[in-house]
């Protein structure tokens, strides 16, 4: 009789946890704050900022020029949980957190004279959601950092540049 009730209570406490198991494996987004969260539902897709141009008077004419080219940004795929990247420290003689990443996107700067741009990219929304950080994929080091505040489900505000908001708008 003893050996049946070790039985059934054995077989109760793994389906117990095999229960919360499978809770903790379909959480969507897990390990992102609510507010990361919902960003991550809104970035995907193509998104381009304006482009900032600056207006001076020479000598009765007036003279626009791009200062600031626009950006477009692919979002390409997310990370079912924040994902840490690590490179060697020399001085600590270890391996330490480089960045966090929340997915891939890929960056181009549209109408750039010098044609930066930077393919190939993690991104990573901060847990407050003020801001997001572009990474390089082949060397891991910060590409380009934007403020972030989302005003719509297609539309964030990027910072100023001269005096001018960077907005970026859903393609």
């Amino acid at each position: 009789m003893k050996a049946i009730k070790f039985l059934l209570l054995g077989a109760l406490l793994m389906a117990t946890a095999s229960c919360s198991n499978d809770d903790e494996a379909l959480a969507p987004n897990a390990g992102y704050t609510a507010v990361q969260q919902k960003a991550l539902t809104i970035l995907n897709g193509t998104w381009v900022s304006n482009e900032v141009k600056v207006s001076y008077d020479m000598g009765g004419s007036s003279v626009t020029m791009e200062v600031f080219p626009s950006d477009s940004l692919v979002f390409l795929s997310q990370f079912p949980a924040p994902q840490s990247f690590y490179a060697y420290d020399y001085l600590q003689g270890k391996e330490t957190e480089s960045f966090v990443a929340c997915g891939t996107c890929e960056r181009y700067t549209i109408g750039a004279v010098w044609g930066e741009s930077s393919p190939a990219c993690y991104y990573y929304v901060t847990p407050s959601g003020d801001a997001l950080h572009l990474y390089n994929v082949e060397s891991e080091l910060p590409v380009k950092s934007y403020a972030f505040r989302a005003e719509s489900a297609t539309r964030f505000y990027a910072g100023v540049a001269y005096n001018t908001p960077i907005v970026f708008n859903k393609k």
